[in-house]
């Protein structure tokens, strides 16, 4: 286990800087819990571990000095009790969000969690000291915990995390889920615990979007060949040929038109990201609008219904018009930006319609086969985050110019996605003829749009947001 604690100790360190300028008002505290298997010794051997503590450097130092226990005679390991120590010995806050990273290579005992055919355990019919599942995850659910399982083999825990899954069902009516990533893989830890705090703090909803759906991480582009295609999909794309004036795009009484194609489409079993609100999945897709590898989003709570698409359709192209017009009246040397063009996809599956947002890759987020984390980034959240650096300033002046040009009813915000090397064909020119350098160009995804009306579905705070975001 040692290269996984060495990963999470540099990752600390990273994390403690980069939050440092990112969210200079939040406090952030970090502990670790080590633990082997019963046969180690008493609880105090065989499970050690670190309390909350600000000191990174403190926190460092203890994590460095963790050594890896010796293995017990079986296959399973004190997973229930390194979760008892995580759960009822560490000083959780009462409030502020609250993320349990897991990192297993190894079954709790009980032949209940081990995969069909595994015999290899001395206690076959649970925790010889007596702790109970439900007990267990009941505390997760009290405490509220964003609880993240990083599989180093996936085999010999994935039978054990649907038992925790079920669990957890029992006490939280499905709002609380297990997330399982491949710890095994060389990915980068600190982007993943980075995502997962940030979208944690954003203040993103001021709906209730309903339980949250239970999903596994994959990063890798599925073999394309071993996927069968969906029938009778169809892909719905904005249509605003009538609008002649921005301000029609806001009006109380605008319905933006759609127009339908046939889609042919592929998506892969399991997403490759997610957000605060969705997760992305490869797909390949063909259409006479768009055709290629693409991302698909789907909400993460049940929920989120077919208007609620429209909505967040909507939501993008009128953001994306807006950066249009702002570039055209501001035009920059250093920087150009775009959203990535969205469409609505539709298919029926188990019987029942099923909707989704569905968009181009961002650049550079896909390598070969392999989805590349550290690429995508957020400038501006919903509320008064702002990165700090050249792009989050320009960003912050765009979201200042939407408040404007709509006269105070509107505020694009919550901008993030990917900046790309400059483009040629947006070369400015000087009055002397002269070809300036290309601006970088800002590929964005995913706005929020606050509006005093509200008219732009669940990520719309109204005039509180913008409020907020002015401050």
């Amino acid at each position: 286990m040692s290269p996984y604690t060495e990963r999470v100790n540099r990752s600390v360190i990273e994390l403690s800087l980069r939050f440092r300028d990112e969210f200079p008002t939040c406090q952030f505290r970090y502990s670790f819990v080590r633990y082997t298997d019963v046969d180690y010794g008493e609880e105090s051997v065989r499970t050690t571990f670190l309390d909350f503590t600000h000191e990174v450097m403190g926190f460092s130092n203890w994590v460095a000095g963790v050594r890896p226990g010796r293995g017990g005679n079986d296959i399973s390991e004190d997973v229930f009790g390194g979760l008892n120590v995580a759960l009822n010995h560490l000083s959780w806050n009462v409030t502020g969000t609250k993320i349990l990273f897991h990192i297993c290579d190894a079954p709790a005992h009980g032949l209940e969690f081990h995969p069909q055919g595994w015999t290899s355990d001395l206690y076959p019919g649970g925790d010889p000291n007596g702790l109970k599942l439900n007990d267990l995850m009941e505390r997760v659910v009290e405490l509220d915990l964003c609880y993240f399982f990083g599989e180093i083999l996936p085999k010999p825990t994935q039978v054990m995390v649907s038992k925790f899954n079920e669990s957890l069902l029992l006490f939280s009516k499905a709002n609380h889920r297990i997330i399982t990533y491949n710890a095994h893989e060389n990915v980068n830890l600190t982007e993943r615990l980075h995502s997962s705090i940030v979208s944690s703090i954003s203040s993103s909803t001021n709906n209730d979007e309903g339980d949250q759906i239970p999903f596994k991480i994959e990063e890798s582009v599925p073999n394309w060949a071993t996927l069968r295609e969906i029938p009778g999909a169809q892909l719905f794309s904005a249509n605003t040929q009538g609008v002649n004036r921005l301000s029609m795009l806001w009006a109380e009484n605008y319905v933006m038109e759609q127009d339908r194609t046939s889609l042919k489409i592929a998506v892969a079993p399991h997403p490759f990201s997610w957000g605060s609100l969705n997760t992305a999945s490869f797909c390949l897709s063909n259409s006479s609008v768009v055709s290629g590898l693409m991302v698909l989003k789907k909400s993460k709570f049940s929920g989120h219904r077919q208007n609620d698409y429209s909505t967040d359709l909507y939501t993008k192209v009128v953001a994306s018009k807006l950066a249009k017009k702002f570039l055209k009246v501001n035009p920059s040397t250093l920087f150009s930006l775009e959203f990535i063009p969205s469409y609505i996809a539709t298919y029926r599956s188990g019987g029942s319609e099923k909707w989704f947002l569905t968009e181009e890759i961002l650049p550079g987020v896909v390598e070969g086969d392999q989805y590349v984390k550290g690429v995508f980034k957020k400038w501006l959240n919903n509320s008064n985050y702002q990165s700090g650096d050249a792009v989050g300033q320009f960003l912050q002046a765009f979201a200042h110019w939407t408040f404007a040009k709509s006269k105070g009813k509107l505020m694009v915000v919550d901008l993030q996605g990917v900046l790309v090397g400059g483009d040629e064909r947006m070369a400015r020119r000087s009055p002397r003829f002269k070809v300036l350098p290309s601006p970088k160009m800002l590929k964005l995804t995913d706005p929020a749009i606050h509006s005093l009306n509200c008219l732009f579905g669940k990520t719309d705070l109204g005039a509180k947001g913008i409020r907020n975001f002015l401050r």
